[in-house]
């Protein structure tokens, strides 16, 4: 019997068998291709975890690293911050040691600096944390000297290099700070310290002199960082201002127990005899042109003020009044006495000699009717021309009665914002008389009438008796400096905001009296540039 199915229908079915065979493999490869996917997405994401986990490494030594070497810059600063403020007491000098390290100056030396921080320099310091280390190198490199003869003023560019580091980590991370010094060093102007008492014996704690005499000390800085002041057992104030004296008076060599009332009234141009000059105020003229003023006696009111582009100083003395007008843009002078009035065509030295004590001292203006008076509590307007450099010397006792305000200063709530000034004024109170230096009681008061808020801007001195303020409720604020032996404050606040002005501008100490002895005195230290290098 033939059988079913011929040879042709069983070649005719076996193309339906090896689809199902190939449908069968199909989905092996898929599997395969499946396996493969995953196994190929797996690898890469396990690849991308470790790249990702090395950048995330990497990013956090980096940071790691960055953080140290902030350290290193902040651990260098403040390395120098601890030296300069463990200066207690000004640096005293040696006539020798003074000549030394100008010439060490001059010569691109660093002794000054070396003294002054009692450390070898360039200073190095370094520290570690856990994982991280850093290390910083402070170098201080000359940038110019100032010579002024009896002091120098030298500057140095100071770069903090620091250098931060994360152990097992090869890279090291570099940054440096710039900043800028100035180092006074001799016989420097008093108008350059903020605040000093001299004759210090008892070595009272700086904290502890100024809470008792309820004295705050603020910097003008941008900054923000205390001004340095010093309390000293040496005595530093000196007893005269004998530069200012001799530059007033247009004399070559000044010493006061050579100056005789005979050589005075030929300085003055009186009549040469052995008799003490009259009671009076003088204008110092000669072939040489106009000196500064002198005055014989008590000064009964001396009032400083501003006229358009004339700068007036009125001078009541009991022998008359006497007025003083001068513009140092046009160089023109008017001078008004009891008799004449005179007038030049150059202007006169600003410096104002007093034999004797100023019994009211301040600020004023002119009226309606152009009579110059006082200011006036209330009134607080410029008494002290733009551009205008005075100082006032008395032998004795000064005393401030009213506002001291300069041009280009405003003040705001008892804080001074300078704008365009370059005036100064300087009050020097000392204890001797001009001739002969006889023994005078000096000092420097606050007028118990003064403004319950008085704003002066000037340096303050006093070489004998006291700086004081009578009265109580008194908030008194300076912009300048005060010196002298001996405060009495009572029941009132005294705010001294550093006048730093004179970094940029010498000539507002050309006429400041100097400290009796040479020392070292850090003027400034100015954040300036701030470096990333890798």
């Amino acid at each position: 019997m033939k059988p079913f199915f011929s040879q042709k229908t069983l070649l005719f079915l076996y193309p339906f068998r090896n689809k199902k065979q190939l449908k069968k493999g199909a989905v092996t490869l898929v599997c395969a291709f499946m396996v493969f996917l995953f196994t190929t997405l797996g690898l890469t994401t396990l690849m991308m975890t470790q790249l990702n986990l090395k950048l995330s490494q990497y990013r956090k030594n980096s940071v790691l690293t960055d953080y140290a070497s902030e350290n290193g810059i902040k651990l260098g600063f403040s390395q120098l911050s601890e030296l300069i403020s463990g200066i207690q007491e000004p640096v005293i000098l040696s006539e020798q040691e003074f000549s030394s390290l100008k010439q060490d100056a001059l010569n691109n030396g660093e002794q000054s600096i070396e003294l002054l921080l009692s450390s070898e320099i360039p200073l190095t310091t370094s520290g570690e944390w856990e994982y991280m280390k850093w290390s910083c190198l402070t170098s201080f490199t000359k940038t110019c000297v100032k010579d002024f003869s009896a002091y120098f003023i030298s500057e140095y560019k100071v770069d903090l290099k620091s250098q931060g580091k994360v152990y097992e980590y090869r890279t090291s991370r570099i940054k440096t700070l710039s900043c800028f010094l100035t180092l006074f060093t001799g016989n420097i102007p008093l108008s350059a310290l903020p605040l000093l008492k001299d004759k210090n014996t008892n070595h009272t704690p700086e904290k502890e002199f100024l809470e008792k005499n309820n004295i705050s000390v603020f910097s003008s800085g941008e900054d923000g960082s205390a001004p340095k002041i010093y309390l000293s057992e040496d005595e530093l104030i000196p007893d005269t201002a004998s530069e200012q004296i001799r530059e007033a008076l247009n004399i070559k060599i000044f010493r006061p127990q050579d100056l005789s009332d005979q050589k005075l009234r030929q300085i003055l141009g009186l009549e040469i005899t052995d008799e003490p000059v009259p009671g009076g105020v003088y204008l110092i003229k000669d072939d040489l042109g106009l000196g500064g003023i002198f005055i014989q006696g008590d000064v009964e009111e001396m009032i400083l003020a501003v006229e358009q582009d004339y700068q007036i100083i009125k001078i009541t003395h009991e022998a008359g009044v006497w007025i003083l007008k001068f513009n140092p843009q046009t160089n023109e002078t008017c001078f008004i006495t009891p008799l004449e009035t005179q007038y030049f065509d150059l202007t006169p030295k600003g410096i104002v000699i007093v034999n004797g004590g100023i019994k009211s001292l301040g600020g004023g203006f002119a009226n309606s009717s152009g009579e110059i008076e006082m200011l006036g509590q209330e009134e607080q307007v410029p008494s002290v021309l733009n551009s205008v450099n005075l100082t006032i010397i008395s032998s004795e006792e000064i005393t401030i009665s009213d506002h001291i305000i300069h041009e280009g200063v405003q003040w705001i709530e008892s804080v001074p914002y300078v704008k365009d000034s370059q005036s100064q004024l300087n009050i020097f109170a000392g204890g001797n008389s001009l001739a002969g230096q006889e023994e005078r009681t000096g000092g420097i008061t606050i007028e118990n009438n003064a403004s319950e808020e008085l704003k002066i801007q000037a340096s303050l001195t006093t070489s004998k008796g006291e700086f004081s303020i009578i009265g109580e409720n008194k908030t008194v604020s300076i912009f300048g400096s005060v010196h002298a032996s001996e405060y009495s404050i009572s029941q009132n606040e005294l705010n001294i905001t550093e006048d730093d002005r004179y970094l940029n501008n010498e000539n507002l100490l050309k006429n400041s009296p100097l400290i009796k002895i040479p020392l070292l005195h850090l003027a400034d230290l100015e954040i300036r540039e701030w470096k990333e290098n890798e």
